[in-house]
C-alpha cells in the first residue's frame, strides 16, 4: 500500500511489517523517508485521509496503546454448558453443608464439654460434702475428749484487738479513728479467707456449724464497720459541698 498525498508527500506500509517497524513517510521537505511505528503510521495516514478506512488498518485502531501500537486480543468469555452449571452448583451446596456440619459439630463438642465440667463440679461438691460430713463426725468425738480444742472462741485467737476496741466506741457512739476502721475490716476480710479454707481442711477441729456460726457473727461485725465508714464519707462530702456553696 503506497499513497500520495500531495506531489512531495508519501506515506507507505511495508510489506512485512512489524508493529515497531510498521512503515514509513517522505514529506517532501528534503529529509527523506521517516520510519514509523504501527500508532504513528495510522495516525499520519489518517490526518492526511481523514475519510480513508482500509480493509488492512481497520482492526484494532482504537485500542491502540502507548508503546508501539499494538493491540492486544480481547479472551472470548467460556459460555457454561448446564451441566457445568450444575456441578458448580451442587459444589456450592456441599460446602455449605459440610461448613454447617462442622459448625454443629463444634456446637455439640462446646455443649458436651460444659456437661462434663458441670458433672465434675458436682462430683467435687459431692465429695468435699461427704468428708466435711465424716470430719463433722470427728469432731463431735473429739469434743467429748478434748473440748478445749473444739471451742469456739480457738477459732477468734488470732484476730487483733483492734475489732473489739473500734466495735466499743461504735457501740457506745463515740467517734472512731477511720485507719483503725480500715485496718479492721482488712483484718476481718482475711479471716474470711482462713476460715473458708479451714473448712474444707481434714484435720481441723471445729464443725462446719461451728465455722460457719463465726463467719456470720465476723460478717455481721464487719457491715457494722463498713457502714461507720460509708456514714463518715458521706458527712465529709456534705461538708465539702457546703464549703463550696
Amino acid at each position: 500500500m503506497k499513497k500520495k498525498a500531495a506531489p512531495e508527500v508519501t506515506i507507505e506500509k511495508y510489506t512485512a511489517s512489524t508493529p515497531e517497524k510498521y512503515g514509513y513517510i517522505d514529506r517532501g521537505d528534503g529529509k527523506g523517508r521517516v520510519e514509523l511505528n504501527k500508532k504513528q503510521f495510522l495516525e499520519e495516514y489518517y490526518n492526511l485521509y481523514p475519510s480513508a478506512r482500509p480493509t488492512e488498518l481497520e482492526e484494532g485502531f482504537e485500542g491502540l496503546g502507548e508503546a508501539g501500537g499494538e493491540v492486544q486480543p480481547t479472551q472470548p468469555k467460556k459460555i457454561l454448558s448446564i451441566s457445568e452449571i450444575t456441578q458448580i452448583v451442587q459444589q456450592k451446596k456441599d460446602a455449605e453443608a459440610r461448613l454447617e456440619e462442622m459448625k454443629r459439630r463444634a456446637a455439640e463438642a462446646k455443649k458436651r464439654g460444659e456437661e462434663i465440667r458441670f458433672q465434675k463440679e458436682q462430683e467435687a461438691a459431692a465429695f468435699m460434702e461427704e468428708q466435711r460430713k465424716k470430719r463433722d463426725a470427728e469432731v463431735e468425738e473429739l469434743a467429748t475428749i478434748r473440748p478445749d480444742l473444739t471451742d469456739d472462741d480457738m477459732l477468734l485467737i488470732d484476730l487483733p484487738d483492734t475489732i473489739d476496741k473500734v466495735l466499743d466506741r461504735l457501740d457506745a457512739n463515740i467517734p472512731a479513728d477511720m485507719v483503725q476502721v480500715n485496718e479492721a475490716i482488712a483484718a476481718l476480710d482475711k479471716k474470711f479467707e482462713e476460715l473458708k479454707a479451714y473448712k474444707n481442711d481434714p484435720k481441723r477441729t471445729h464443725t462446719s456449724e461451728q465455722i460457719d456460726d463465726v463467719i456470720d457473727m465476723l460478717s455481721e461485725a464487719k457491715s457494722q464497720l463498713q457502714f461507720y465508714q460509708l456514714e463518715i464519707e458521706n458527712h465529709e462530702a456534705r461538708e465539702v459541698m457546703v464549703e463550696v456553696a
